[in-house]
Parts: structure tokens; C-alpha cells; sequence
């Protein structure tokens, strides 16, 4: 069957689902999502992986990438409603963008913001299988 760009596109059908069938599928979206729940979620994006942060998970501090606009305050709550761990500490670190050439193109490597997150002797984030 050749393309013809030129022929109208057949209209397609619309299915529609029963709605305990929506149910179970908004069940299995929410147990996709990996949410650290209320807000938490908006400020926390991802633990931030390195080397440095390996040697620094053995002092009970913890690395996070976080958003642009959080503040210490903002951080150690989150930290507190996501682990139910108490933060002692919070330091914030802004990684500028940067420009990153190959060949003759130019391109920009976004910036982020991270939180390095002290947390009470005794306590742990289970992030990482050890």
C-alpha cells in the first residue's frame, strides 16, 4: 500500500472504557508514580547519585536534586514528610547552566539546585540496597 499524503485521513473510532476498567487503570498510574507525597513532591525531584554523595550517605547526609525555587526551610520539611526522619541540617548548592559545543553546534546544559541533607544520628533514608 503506497503513502498518499494527499488522501483525507480516516476518522478513528472512539472506544469508550467501562468505568470500572478507568478505576483499575488510575490505580496502576498511581503505583507507577514514585510520589513522596503533599508537598514534598514539589520541592524533592530526585536523589542526586554521585561519588561524593556515596561517601557522604555513610555520614548520614544526603544528596537531592531540588526545585529551582526551594529554600532550606522548604527542604528539611519535605525531607521530614517524605522519610519521617528528622533533618539537622540543609545546605543548598546552585549549579549554574553551561554551554557545551560538538562540532559547530552549540548547546546548553541545563542547571539545577541540590540540597545536601544531614540527617539525626541514628536515623537512615533507605534509598539505596545495601
Amino acid at each position: 500500500m503506497p503513502f498518499n499524503i494527499f488522501k483525507k485521513k480516516e476518522k478513528e473510532e472512539v472506544k469508550v472504557k467501562a468505568p470500572e476498567v478507568k478505576k483499575q487503570e488510575e490505580k496502576v498510574e498511581s503505583i507507577k508514580k514514585v510520589s513522596w507525597g503533599g508537598m514534598s513532591g514539589a520541592v524533592l525531584r530526585n536523589l542526586h547519585m554521585s561519588e561524593k554523595g556515596s561517601y557522604l550517605a555513610e555520614e548520614n547526609q544526603y544528596v537531592f536534586k531540588v526545585a529551582s525555587n526551594a529554600t532550606k526551610h522548604a527542604v528539611k520539611n519535605a525531607i521530614q514528610e517524605a522519610f519521617g526522619v528528622i533533618a539537622t541540617k540543609v545546605n543548598m548548592v546552585t549549579i549554574h547552566s553551561k554551554t557545551k559545543r560538538k562540532g559547530k553546534g552549540v548547546g546548553v546544559k541545563q542547571g539545577y539546585k541540590k540540597a545536601i541533607v544531614k540527617v539525626k544520628e541514628g536515623q537512615r533514608i533507605e534509598v539505596l540496597a545495601r
